[in-house]
């Protein structure tokens, strides 16, 4: 399962999703 990874993964995107908006990408991993 993917719970704890996926909290973390929400988290580090929350400092990503200011960046994604200003360039108006969605992130690619």
């Amino acid at each position: 399962r993917a719970t704890l990874f996926f909290l973390y993964w929400c988290f580090k995107n929350r400092q990503w999703i200011r960046r994604i908006s200003y360039e108006g990408r969605p992130i690619v991993e």
